[in-house]
């Protein structure tokens, strides 16, 4: 975010997220956690979604509350489960209110040769990088306003 505010030209922006909300999916670790932390930094409640230890994710959590002054939340969805996807963003909406921005970051992976690839694993990558993709989306389609003429 600060790179694209200085190459505009557009200085500093600081809270300029205030008020809105971000799911962050897969934010415990990682790329997902670096970009909440950068919403967080801009004034965005975050919804933090991942696996991981629970102690670990507390610490997460209230750091980034302190840090920026936002609310954030934490909610263990597992994201290939539909109802799961569906009461996220439901809780996020309660927390909050509109859920303004969503971040698809969370993934899985697996490595092996294709003949040994087993199934489960395929269909368990398959179920969070495309199934929870679309769900998330549908769970939100009422909130976005993509084609307002209609």
């Amino acid at each position: 975010l600060e790179v694209s505010n200085q190459a505009s030209g557009q200085g500093s922006r600081e809270g300029f997220l205030r008020g809105k909300c971000a799911v962050v999916t897969g934010s415990t670790s990682g790329i997902g956690l670096s970009i909440a932390t950068a919403l967080a930094s801009h004034g965005a409640d975050i919804m933090l979604n991942g696996f991981g230890d629970a102690g670990q994710i507390e610490g997460i959590r209230a750091e980034l509350a302190k840090r920026h002054g936002v609310r954030v939340v934490y909610s263990a969805a597992d994201l290939s489960k539909t109802d799961a996807v569906y009461q996220m963003i439901a809780d996020a909406e309660k927390a909050f209110g509109t859920v303004s921005i969503l971040v698809n970051n969370a993934g899985i992976q697996h490595v092996e040769h294709i003949e040994n690839f087993p199934i489960a694993k395929y269909e368990a990558i398959i179920s969070i990088t495309v199934g929870a993709v679309r769900n998330l989306a549908m769970s939100m389609t009422s909130e976005l306003s993509i084609f307002p003429n209609e």
